[in-house]
């Protein structure tokens, strides 16, 4: 049922809708006499093509046993009114994608996808009232090397009844500092939904310090993969923790080697504690469904709104990179307005981008079909559909140089400095020659 709804019903609807009921007709019902032998060889056809779809079915359900794919992961979506959505979804994604980057405008549609993947996954009823009067949403996952088809209607968790497909989803909105006091031992409140912060920006995230601060005295296994973690996903910059006084204390450790003095959470960088506040939030949020496992064997979606927020790209291009050291087995889906993100993007990643019109409200298209993004630099990413961003060029270019277009920074101190030898021996006139020539 769950495939029909997904896929067949959906053809059957555009089909009646396209075709007026006059031209119909010829499908109508009537009721008569056939002979036998008529009757026969209506049956053997009905039969053989019985066979045929069964015979179809075994080998696409063999194909897909034998695909290489995450234990969790999303394999489509479609979504029919809900916020600025009319009818649009995405299907047939590859069930071994760990990174899914949705792009678009603001106001497009990012974060209404994000939360309708949330909403498709999760039956807890608190979130029924972000879900519009006739919303229905289509979701097709893989668990455990099966699909599931859970469906979401306003008032109707259909059969996410039966198991808790929510259990294994995060979401994250673009509000990442917020944390729980430090006084806070985790209890469970409104912080406890995985999926709120994506439709709450006042959610808090679980309270690290008392984490660090518990586990350092009760379970020191506990807290050396935390402090593990936060290294491996600072690259280093946060070298060790120390506790002082039921308060964790943080040591950074710069590029040249420089160790700064111990500092709580809140005074480090607004990026390190980002991405600090993020990781520990999933480790802790997963750790209590997937017991007695190592974080890298943790799986799930994880879901993030503008992970771009307060990062320098360095850490833009490497933050998908570590996480997917770090949690390899977990599928992230994310929204991004930087091209920097893609740049870390592993060979299976997929690119959607949400597209609006008045008339057809937000839709997504897939886009990494048809662009080949492994191969681009940030500057032709941003011009390309996948950003649509065509106001390259600087305002405050002169009008009487030439536009720089060099790859990196360091082509241009060597192409100036080659310019710079080239004028201290010629005259102006003949060294403006020669650079126009260098530079057709």
């Amino acid at each position: 049922m769950g495939s029909f709804l997904f896929s067949e019903k959906k053809l059957i609807d555009e089909f009646i809708d396209n075709y007026p009921p006059d031209e119909l007709e010829e499908f109508s019902s009537k009721f008569g006499f056939i002979n036998s032998k008529d009757f026969d060889i209506m049956y053997s056809r009905v039969l053989k093509e019985r066979d045929t779809i069964k015979e179809n079915e075994y080998n696409k359900r063999i194909g897909f046993l034998n695909l290489p794919k995450l234990p969790y992961a999303l394999l489509g979506i479609n979504i029919e009114n809900y916020q600025g959505v009319v009818s649009t979804g995405i299907n047939e994604l590859n069930p071994n994608s760990r990174w899914i980057y949705i792009t678009g405008e603001n106001g497009y549609g990012k974060t209404t996808i994000l939360q309708a993947i949330a909403l498709g996954l999760s039956k807890d009823p608190d979130l029924e009232k972000y879900l519009d009067t006739y919303t229905r949403i289509y979701i097709e996952l893989v668990h455990h090397n099966e699909k599931a088809f859970p469906v979401r209607t306003k008032g109707n968790i259909s059969n996410l009844e039966s198991y808790d497909f929510g259990q294994f989803v995060l979401g994250y909105g673009p509000a990442r500092l917020n944390v729980q006091s430090k006084t806070s031992e985790n209890m469970e409140d409104r912080s406890s939904n995985n999926v709120l912060s994506l439709f709450d920006n006042e959610t808090l995230l679980k309270n690290i310090n008392y984490e660090l601060f518990a586990s350092s005295h009760s379970d020191k296994t506990t807290f050396d993969e935390l402090e593990e973690l936060i290294k491996t996903v600072t690259k280093g910059r946060i070298s060790q923790i120390k506790i002082k006084e039921r308060e964790a204390q943080f040591v950074e450790t710069l590029s040249n080697g420089d160790i700064l003095e111990p500092m709580p959470l809140n005074k480090l960088a607004a990026g390190f504690r980002s991405i600090i506040n993020i990781v520990i939030d999933i480790y802790l949020r997963f750790k209590k469904i997937h017991t007695n496992k190592k974080y890298i064997d943790f799986y799930g979606i994880v879901l993030i709104d503008e992970i771009e927020n307060h990062l320098h790209p360095i850490i833009q291009r490497e933050l998908p990179i570590t996480l997917s050291q770090v949690f390899p087995k977990i599928q992230f889906i994310i929204s991004t307005h930087s091209p920097i993100p893609l740049l870390g993007a592993d060979k299976n990643s997929i690119i959607l981008k949400a597209n609006r019109l008045k008339k057809d409200g937000v839709t997504i298209e897939r886009l990494d079909e048809s662009i080949d993004f492994a191969n681009l630099l940030p500057n032709t990413i941003l011009t390309s559909p996948i950003f649509g961003f065509q106001g390259i060029f600087s305002e405050s270019k002169d009008d009487d140089n030439f536009i720089r277009v060099e790859t990196t920074y360091a082509e241009v101190k060597t192409n100036d400095d080659q310019t710079s030898r080239i004028e201290k021996h010629l005259s102006k006139e003949t060294a403006s020659e020669i650079l126009k020539l260098l530079k057709k």
